[in-house]
């Protein structure tokens, strides 16, 4: 029976990997912590109509000697065709570089601090490729950061 029970599992899940689809791409983003201009790098793993799973990362320009960078797990949830909401997990990290001029007794200061976050937002597809998304970080590191780009593959 314990057999039956375990084929009867890794049946599912195989078709439910074979019936999703995986899309890749990215875009450009802006946080309004980070202050500046950012490249999105993301998956996605549509798993029905309504459900897909998309892990992200996202790169911003360093400013003010500050540089930001944030991994995200997200899973979005479509009301139809073009709008989602989203929620997931977020990892930021914000790194402080000071030269030696700056720092303490002339040595160059180098301080990181990491954060995890709750991520909530929405998103709209424009086309089949082309999306928009606005999400809001809460934690210790909360930002809201836009989203515009591209996904390829897939339907």
């Amino acid at each position: 029976m314990k057999k039956l029970i375990l084929l009867v599992v890794v049946l599912a899940g195989f078709s439910v990997v074979a019936s999703a689809q995986i899309k890749f791409g990215g875009g450009l983003s802006y946080g309004t912590e980070a202050k500046n201009l950012g490249f999105n790098v993301r998956g996605e793993y549509v798993i029905n109509d309504q459900i897909s799973i998309v892990p992200g990362f996202t790169y911003f320009l360093p400013k003010d000697l500050i540089t930001w960078w944030e991994l995200n797990a997200d899973v979005h949830y479509g009301f139809n065709e073009k709008f989602y909401g989203l929620g997931g997990l977020n990892y930021t990290t914000v790194k402080i570089d000071l030269p030696e001029e700056f720092g303490f007794l002339g040595a160059a200061i180098d301080n990181s601090s990491s954060e995890i976050g709750l991520n909530l937002g929405a998103g709209y597809k424009f086309t089949d490729k082309f999306f928009g998304e606005a999400k809001y970080v809460l934690g210790s590191a909360d930002q809201l950061t836009l989203t515009v780009g591209i996904l390829f593959g897939g339907k």
